[in-house]
């Protein structure tokens, strides 16, 4: 069964839905693969900051590069990972699909920790002037309201998403059983930068610097959505207890070099075969 057909049931979307009103927070299934972030199949709600986030120069590229390694993560450990975004914001990733070979991540969030309540707004404006091109000071920044980001005790929210990938396991479990020797197909959702490839199943967790995104940004002459990455990588290296900043500015920049380099050799190699690639996948998105 296709995953686009899966993803998009009825069923699914009850989970789904479900899973937003019982956490009160907004609820997606991506696609990751080949270390990237690729297309949203289904997903519940969306908070009015966020949506102020995803219209600021970099903001859903720096939203993505956020969710990517807490959701590799989760499908390398078959396990929910709670998180912080770019913004400071209270997330958790799960495996959509646990037990299943298919690299689908759940997220649930944004939620501010009831363990910490005065944080909200000090991070949000932080998250704000990180991602501010143009030099304008987080004082200046418009701020949206953050009422609709609910407090939740922490321990609670990976209990949640951990229900909501069992009940969409055993939906999938019931299409098996009901058509013996099906397999989830994955390829139908690639990834968002280079949806006109085939993904690789392998190396989900072997790009910790982000830098075949920042490289694909970078080929598309984005900037702002390149900086973001950057930073993005910058600042989640700083959290690991990595060297010092220097030395992850280096190691960041390397990485992406290398990434383009390889790009481009797999640009030389399946030319011929994108465009045909490209169509197919489109049509099997409207499927």
């Amino acid at each position: 069964m296709k995953a686009v057909a899966f993803f998009h049931t009825d069923d699914v979307r009850r989970v789904i839905d479900r899973a937003a009103r019982a956490a009160a927070m907004p609820v997606s299934v991506h696609f990751v693969g080949g270390g990237e972030e690729g297309a949203c199949p289904v997903s519940a709600g969306r908070c009015g900051a966020c949506a102020y986030v995803a219209g600021r120069p970099g903001g859903p590229a720096a939203c993505r590069a956020s969710r990517l390694p807490a959701a590799t993560t989760a499908l390398r450990r078959n396990a929910p990972v709670a998180f912080l975004c770019h913004m400071g914001f209270g997330c958790v990733a799960a495996p959509a699909l646990p037990g299943v070979d298919a690299a689908f991540a759940l997220t649930l969030g944004p939620y501010c920790p009831a363990e910490a309540p005065q944080t909200l707004s000090r991070d949000f404006r932080a998250g704000l002037a990180a991602l501010d091109e143009a030099g304008e000071s987080p004082e200046d920044a418009e701020m949206p309201s953050l009422s609709d980001i609910p407090l939740a005790v922490s321990q609670a929210v990976p209990v949640l998403a951990a229900w909501a990938s069992d009940e969409l396991g055993r939906l999938w479990r019931a299409v098996e059983q009901a058509a013996p020797g099906s397999e989830m197909e994955v390829d139908d959702l690639g990834p968002g930068p280079r949806s006109g490839r085939r993904t690789r199943r392998t190396g989900l967790a072997e790009d910790p610097y982000r830098a075949h995104a920042i490289a694909a940004a970078l080929a598309a002459n984005k900037q702002a959505e390149a900086g973001a990455l950057f930073r993005s990588a910058l600042r989640e290296t700083a959290a690991r207890g990595g060297p010092a900043g220097c030395a992850r500015t280096i190691a960041v920049a390397a990485a992406a070099l290398e990434a383009g380099h390889h790009q481009l050799d797999e640009d030389g190699e399946a030319e011929g075969e994108q465009h045909a690639e490209t169509g197919r996948q489109q049509r099997l998105l409207v499927e």
